[in-house]
């Protein structure tokens, strides 16, 4: 949480599955809010009191927003600024203890998703039908 815990807000220019995840984050362990004018966003929260569906987002960023955006080049070098990011920059940044942990970090519910060796995390958003094998991993 600590990424998310140096901005006062999260801005999203298009939904995706990688900011949708970084969203669900913020709203369960933060008080951030979440702006965007994409309004499927309310399509995955079942309370959406801290998401915000607007107009528009401003032009101009601060630093205090996390801005993401969809764009896989953007990892905040180009302008120097750090906040405004990919979605899956700010997905990684959220998830890159778990990656060191092997997710043994507690009691975690764990998800199985079988698919093609070359899909990825958004075939699982593209078919909600697959089957999917939840347990408990001690």
């Amino acid at each position: 949480m600590g990424f998310l815990r140096q901005f006062d807000r999260i801005e999203i220019e298009s939904i995706d599955e990688y900011s949708l995840g970084v969203a669900r984050v913020a709203i369960k362990y933060t008080d951030l809010n979440v702006y965007t004018p994409d309004g499927r966003i309310k399509w995955f929260f079942e309370d959406p009191d801290r998401i915000h569906v607007v107009e528009s987002l401003s032009e101009q960023t601060d630093r205090q927003s996390l801005r993401m955006n969809q764009s896989p080049f953007e990892m905040g070098y180009a302008k120097r600024d750090w906040s405004y990011i990919s979605s899956a920059a700010a997905f990684q940044n959220v998830f890159l203890w778990q990656a060191f942990t092997d997710g043994r970090k507690g009691p975690f519910k764990y998800i199985e998703v079988v698919l093609t060796k070359i899909a990825g995390i958004g075939a699982i958003l593209a078919n909600l039908s697959v089957g999917i094998r939840v347990w408990n991993k001690s």
